[in-house]
């Protein structure tokens, strides 16, 4: 719906009902989101659908760089914001090989791979998460249902959040 914006708008009520696929090389750092990329508050957004037909994001072939893949959104603006009441249905699956260098890492969450944002409240993930991603680095990657954070993320809470995915990682 929104893939960055500086002027970091609030974005509430919105929906995805799109699959979002891609089988290519990336060379950079990819963002594949189901909502929004950069942007500010997010208030009672979803991703996909209940009977899981929506929302879907799948991902093959090789990336270089960084990776970050969420059903909600994928890096927060670099305000104090929050995500609040957001919902995904979609299934994240990713496949394929990794070619980086060092301190470039995969981050694959229901809800938001990282994050400036002061508070996850109130949100839920459904869908599963799989990988099967050959990497040529022993660097750590983070998988989560609702949020993954790094060194620089400023999350300061995360409350009243469940997830009923399933977390998949083979090699």
């Amino acid at each position: 719906i929104c893939a960055t914006d500086d002027n970091n708008p609030k974005m509430i009520d919105c929906q995805n009902l799109g699959n979002m696929v891609g089988d290519a090389t990336f060379k950079g750092n990819v963002y594949i989101l189901g909502v929004a990329g950069l942007t500010g508050d997010m208030i009672n957004c979803v991703n996909g659908s209940a009977n899981g037909k929506y929302g879907n994001i799948k991902v093959d072939g090789s990336t270089i760089g960084f990776l970050y893949l969420a059903g909600i959104c994928g890096s927060k603006s670099k305000t104090r914001d929050n995500i609040t009441e957001c919902t995904n249905y979609g299934n994240i699956e990713v496949g394929g090989t990794r070619t980086h260098k060092k301190n470039q890492y995969i981050y694959i969450c229901g809800i938001s791979p990282t994050s400036t944002t002061d508070a996850i409240t109130d949100c839920a993930n459904y869908g599963d998460i799989t990988c099967s991603i050959v990497s040529d680095s022993g660097e750590t990657h983070q998988f989560a249902g609702i949020g993954c954070t790094n060194s620089d993320s400023k999350l300061t809470t995360v409350k009243n959040c469940v997830n009923y995915g399933d977390i998949t990682i083979t090699k």
